[in-house]
């Protein structure tokens, strides 16, 4: 992970009052965002994030080597094969653009990116709610280049600061974005999902040469990412391995039921019994319940 301070953002966020800053983020925490339009949320974010009107932040990247693994989960309606959201190829990547009429944590409406998480199978089944003893499509993407990710909330830690007063406003700053990407969107109050929006698109969406993905951390687990990709870049970047059929267990772990390899001459998605073979040509290296 790269970054650093050059001399003018160790200038201007050494001269940032820390209960100043504090004391914005309190009041950005009480604006209601339900009213307000998407130019006042964008200005509330810009009092918050900006200095002498500037973005002083440093950028952060994660590389994932060519090889990495993604997952991602989507729940399937009933019990029975074929499901009827498998359709075809397009049925297993990022959902067509007339279908998302909600805002989710980086897309506006009728925008399709592909949300994925690295490092743990379990936590797709979390990230979208998925009850136990429901069926969940786990669709598992490989790198076939290096990804190069854009963090955000991550930790500042590493970063050459030259104040303490510069280090503690990281940090709030680190902490504020950390809550704003993590934060627990329920059913009815997708609207919150438009701050974590702007800020991605506003102050983290790098140009193509130096980002492939956006990367946040999950709710659910300190330990995991989420890594969103724009669909034509997923596409680029990334081949589908395969899927697995899974039934949440109680404690919302995967139970593979079947696997998806291939598809047949129609580009109908077909299924396989399990078993180690068709698992480990998938991923050799997955954390489930069977």
């Amino acid at each position: 992970m790269d970054g650093g301070l050059n001399d003018a953002m160790n200038a201007h966020l050494s001269k940032v009052k820390v209960r100043e800053l504090i004391a914005k983020i309190r009041d950005f925490r009480a604006k209601p965002i339900r009213t307000m339009s998407d130019h006042d949320i964008f200005s509330a974010i810009h009092d918050v994030l900006l200095v002498d009107n500037e973005f002083y932040l440093p950028v952060l990247r994660q590389v994932f080597p060519e090889g990495s693994q993604f997952f991602r989960a989507r729940v399937l309606t009933g019990s029975m094969t074929p499901f009827r959201e498998l359709i075809n190829e397009g049925s297993f990547w990022s959902a067509p653009e007339n279908l998302i009429t909600k805002p989710g944590r980086l897309n506006a409406v009728r925008e399709s990116l592909l949300y994925t998480t690295y490092g743990n199978m379990s936590v797709p089944l979390l990230e979208i709610k998925a009850e136990p003893n429901t069926y969940c499509a786990m669709m598992v993407y490989e790198a076939v280049a290096d990804v190069k990710a854009t963090v955000i909330g991550g930790d500042y830690g590493g970063v050459n600061i030259a104040s303490e007063n510069a280090r503690a406003v990281l940090e709030i700053y680190a902490n504020f974005l950390y809550d704003e990407f993590t934060r627990d969107v329920g059913l009815g109050t997708e609207y919150l999902y438009k701050t974590s929006e702007i800020i991605a698109k506003t102050f983290f969406d790098q140009p193509r040469t130096e980002q492939d993905a956006w990367q946040y951390p999950s709710l659910y687990d300190k330990s995991v990412v989420n890594i969103c990709f724009r669909p034509a870049v997923a596409r680029e970047l990334l081949i589908l391995k395969g899927t697995f059929i899974c039934k949440v267990n109680e404690n919302h772990t995967p139970n593979i039921a079947a696997v998806i390899r291939r598809s047949d001459e129609h580009g109908n998605p077909i299924y396989e019994l399990k078993s180690e073979e068709a698992i480990k040509s998938i991923s050799a290296n997955i954390q489930r319940r069977d």
